[in-house]
């Protein structure tokens, strides 16, 4: 069964998301920035599995055409999760709507919408690619899903430890869209990976 490729209604329901995350915060209700941002991520993580559950119940084995369709979806989805991630650190800090200020917010969501970009273009160059055309892009998976999935979990457990979630300094909103981002990146590293290893991928 073919699933239809569920990243743009994700982004449209992460701009609404965003757009609620921004109203409260302007409101004076900051702390409620966390419900939207939880659901989305929680739908997030729940349409990867959904996405993929199909990959896991085939014939295991080598499977080419089916993991190269795989990988693109879920870099597609990791590029949404980015994406999300960008434009919450980027709205929440535009001063003039929230009135929140913190000099890094910028740099941080730049590096959000690079990884973003990043993840797509793979996700484009993999649905385009055939198996003597860009193998390489399928031997790249596994360690960039590895890395990315452990630097994620190095970051939750930062963030869980540290307690920085629960301060009120002026990077608190970004911590939150931290949190958010390290559950999306490892969750949905972990899918992809269990994907590709299960559809034959190295």
């Amino acid at each position: 069964m073919t699933v239809r490729d569920p990243t743009n209604m994700l982004m449209a329901i992460g701009i609404a998301a965003i757009a609620l995350m921004v109203f409260v915060t302007s409101r004076g209700f900051g702390g409620l920035i966390i419900a939207p941002g939880a659901l989305f991520t929680v739908l997030m993580v729940s349409t990867a599995l959904f996405a993929n559950a199909s990959d896991w119940i085939a014939a295991p084995g080598p499977d080419a055409q089916r993991r190269r369709a795989a990988l693109a979806r879920n870099a597609r989805l990791l590029g949404a999760a980015y994406g999300f991630s960008a434009i919450a650190m980027m709205a929440l800090y535009a001063t003039r709507f929230t009135g929140l200020r913190w000099q890094h917010g910028w740099q941080y969501a730049s590096a959000f919408a690079l990884l973003a970009g990043l993840s797509f273009e793979y996700g484009r160059m993999t649905a385009q690619s055939s198996t003597t055309e860009r193998p390489w892009l399928a031997r790249m998976a596994a360690p960039l899903a590895v890395i990315q999935a452990t630097l994620a979990a190095g970051g939750l457990a930062f963030l869980t430890i540290s307690g920085k979630v629960l301060t009120r300094r002026p990077d608190w909103a970004a911590n939150l869209v931290f949190l958010f981002a390290a559950v999306m990146v490892m969750m949905l590293c972990a899918i992809a990976l269990r994907t590709h290893v299960r559809l034959g991928g190295e």
